[in-house]
């Protein structure tokens, strides 16, 4: 998918910096696509017919500017832009183009404003990816058994993931995020094994939630002993050693 806010925050761009961009309507109309491009040498339909109709001796199509953003108005607008542009006048075009600018600059700047900054977007991204099977088909199924919250909590755990790589830090933080009871031990005598208390009754979706943001957050060399309604049993603990509550390790 091809969308304006991928455009505009694949250069890392405030709104500020947008401003100076126009925005004119694609003559290209493509069902996945909102953008079109910067710098595509065709102009928009509307420009087109505007051209055409005046004297053949002066016609030349002129080239975008550079900062031109070529926008498919029915994306996600149609109910502002469906009746916008009709393809049978070419009354008022150049009122139409400069309406288009100021509407989508306006529609730019509600968006950041409501909340869809640049971590909210790749947020977004990273959960389309999911629900497509990038991060695994079992998973692209798992992600929708969290509730809005969890997902939230997951998401923002992957963006960490992507800025600083695997740690056991970030790994307990989103498990104590998601399951509220979890209790991760290091066993000091084996470092790479890690003993992890739910606190929840097993059932296969909590299975199935455990193992995955192991998958995602846990480097590859840790070995996992996962613990569900009952604590393994340590010495000197008595809430962790009563007979038919406790775990064997």
């Amino acid at each position: 998918m091809s969308s304006l806010w991928k455009l505009v925050l694949g250069k890392n761009e405030a709104i500020n910096s947008v401003k100076s961009n126009r925005f004119i309507p694609s003559d290209i109309v493509h069902p996945y696509m909102e953008t079109m491009g910067k710098n595509m040498e065709s102009a928009s339909s509307s420009i087109r017919r505007s051209l055409i109709s005046e004297d053949k001796s002066s016609i030349s199509i002129e080239k975008l500017r550079k900062n031109d953003i070529r926008v498919n108005p029915y994306y996600r607008f149609n109910n502002i832009f469906g009746t916008f542009f009709d393809e049978y006048t070419n009354e008022y075009t150049q009122l139409k183009e400069s309406l288009f600018n100021i509407i989508m600059h306006m529609i730019l700047e509600n968006e950041l404003l409501s909340g869809l900054n640049r971590n909210e977007y790749i947020k977004r991204e990273i959960y389309r990816d999911i629900i497509e099977g990038s991060f695994g088909d079992k998973n692209s199924k798992i992600i929708e058994t969290f509730n809005k919250e969890k997902q939230q909590v997951i998401l923002e755990g992957i963006l960490k993931l992507y800025k600083v790589g695997t740690s056991l830090h970030l790994f307990s933080e989103i498990m104590v995020e998601v399951f509220k009871e979890t209790v991760i031990y290091n066993n000091k005598l084996k470092p790479a094994e890690l003993l992890i208390y739910i606190g929840t009754i097993k059932t296969d979706e909590l299975q199935n939630q455990v193992n995955m943001i192991c998958e995602l957050f846990l480097d590859i060399k840790y070995k996992t002993e996962i613990y569900y309604q009952y604590h393994f049993a340590i010495l000197d603990t008595y809430e962790t050693c009563i007979l038919d509550e406790m775990a064997l390790y």
